[in-house]
């Protein structure tokens, strides 16, 4: 799709505006949805990730990706419990999500739990 053109291209606003209108058009895809949120963290709009990210999981609570995207977006807003949370959800429900466990990671260092941070990132 244009959308991933775009996204592979680097244009970071592009890719989040063209996702906007594929995600539009076809509101049932989450996997859309899914690309629609990183797009947007990618282009710095984690309020805006975020906000996708509870509505996929508004639909389907078992997207670990969902789950890591708002980690992801709620750890660049500063709100690193919640963002924990989230990363911790995403394992639960599939502990093979790498992206989820760096995310724990790091939020176990920022909050000086060192032997945590290095038990995810060594798994």
């Amino acid at each position: 799709t244009l959308a991933r053109a775009f996204a592979f291209a680097d244009k970071k606003a592009e890719a989040a505006a063209s996702f906007a209108t594929a995600s539009k058009l076809t509101p049932d895809d989450n996997t859309l949805k899914l690309e629609y949120a990183r797009a947007l963290l990618a282009a710095g709009q984690p309020k805006e990730a975020e906000a996708v990210a509870t509505a996929i999981l508004d639909d389907d609570d078992t997207e670990p990706g969902a789950f890591t995207v708002r980690g992801d977006a709620l750890y660049a807003q500063e709100k690193i419990d919640d963002a924990l949370a989230d990363y911790l959800r995403a394992m639960k429900v599939s502990r093979s999500d790498k992206m989820a466990r760096a995310g724990a990671a790091n939020v176990f260092e920022k909050q000086g739990k060192y032997t945590a941070a290095v038990d995810e990132w060594s798994e």
